[in-house]
């Protein structure tokens, strides 16, 4: 197994962690650019303190999964899932539908068996 890893989109670099020997530190660093882009992505907006104490925690996080890496998995075929598969699923039955009052019995706003909702385009 290569030590080489490339990540993929929105981070375009690669990482050759076989040219680090160090334990303890982190082996991979983020920009604060990088973690930023993350962030952007995950919708989380951070401050610049929390931008550097993230970069460092990723890097280790990085570095916990190339020790992951390290495992030899030949022995262990692919799978999808560790647990049997099961159907969980119920028979389709039909059943009497609903009252109108049953229906909107837990909205939180309704009008003349109606679900009442905000605007989500506004003129304004």
């Amino acid at each position: 197994m290569s030590g080489f890893s490339c990540s993929t989109a929105p981070i375009k670099r690669c990482y050759n962690f076989e040219d680090h020997h160090h334990i303890g530190e982190a082996i991979v660093e983020l920009s604060h650019d990088e973690v930023r882009r993350i962030a952007e992505l995950a919708k989380l907006h951070l401050t610049d303190a929390e931008v550097t104490l993230y970069a460092g925690q990723l890097a280790h996080v990085l570095e916990a999964f190339q020790a992951l890496r390290q495992v030899d998995t030949a022995h262990i075929a692919p799978t999808a899932s560790v647990l049997p598969l099961r159907n969980i699923w119920r028979d389709d039955r039909a059943l009497p539908p609903l009252s109108p009052d049953e229906v909107i019995a837990n909205a939180a706003h309704a009008v003349d068996h109606q679900f009442l909702v905000e605007d989500i385009f506004s003129d304004s």
